[in-house]
Protein backbone atom coordinates (compact mmCIF):
# COMPACT_ATOMS: atom_id res chain seq x y z
CA UNK A 1 0.00 0.00 0.00
CA UNK A 2 1.21 3.23 0.18
CA UNK A 3 0.32 4.36 -3.87
CA UNK A 4 -0.25 7.86 -3.10
CA UNK A 5 0.93 8.08 0.54
CA UNK A 6 4.55 7.49 -1.15
CA UNK A 7 4.67 10.72 -2.97
CA UNK A 8 2.22 13.20 -1.42
CA UNK A 9 1.61 14.37 1.91
CA UNK A 10 -1.92 14.14 3.32
CA UNK A 11 -2.64 17.89 2.92
CA UNK A 12 -1.30 17.20 -0.83
CA UNK A 13 -3.08 14.35 -1.53
CA UNK A 14 -6.67 15.68 0.17
CA UNK A 15 -6.72 18.97 -1.95
CA UNK A 16 -5.87 17.22 -5.17
CA UNK A 17 -8.83 14.17 -4.42
CA UNK A 18 -11.15 17.24 -4.20
CA UNK A 19 -10.14 19.37 -7.21
CA UNK A 20 -10.23 15.83 -9.02
CA UNK A 21 -13.77 15.81 -8.61
CA UNK A 22 -14.13 13.48 -5.16
CA UNK A 23 -16.48 14.16 -2.78
CA UNK A 24 -15.28 12.34 0.49
CA UNK A 25 -11.80 11.58 1.12
CA UNK A 26 -11.13 8.72 3.99
CA UNK A 27 -8.05 9.17 6.14
CA UNK A 28 -7.05 6.22 8.38
CA UNK A 29 -3.92 7.44 9.69
CA UNK A 30 -2.83 9.10 12.54
CA UNK A 31 -5.26 11.78 14.26
CA UNK A 32 -2.49 14.37 13.67
CA UNK A 33 -2.40 13.72 9.56
CA UNK A 34 -6.05 14.02 9.46
CA UNK A 35 -6.01 17.31 11.05
CA UNK A 36 -3.30 18.67 9.12
CA UNK A 37 -5.45 17.48 6.00
CA UNK A 38 -8.50 19.40 7.71
CA UNK A 39 -6.50 22.48 7.84
CA UNK A 40 -5.04 22.18 4.34
CA UNK A 41 -9.20 22.06 3.07
CA UNK A 42 -10.23 25.02 5.16
CA UNK A 43 -7.36 27.09 3.64
CA UNK A 44 -7.76 25.84 0.28
CA UNK A 45 -11.39 27.28 0.85
CA UNK A 46 -10.28 30.92 2.36
CA UNK A 47 -7.68 31.11 -0.17
CA UNK A 48 -9.18 29.96 -3.61
CA UNK A 49 -12.21 31.22 -5.16
CA UNK A 50 -12.20 27.97 -7.44
CA UNK A 51 -12.54 25.27 -4.74
CA UNK A 52 -15.16 27.79 -2.63
CA UNK A 53 -17.96 27.19 -6.34
CA UNK A 54 -16.99 23.22 -5.75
Amino acid sequence: MGGVANFYSAQEAVIKSLNAGMNIVSICHSFEKQSKAKNAVLNEYRNDENFKKR
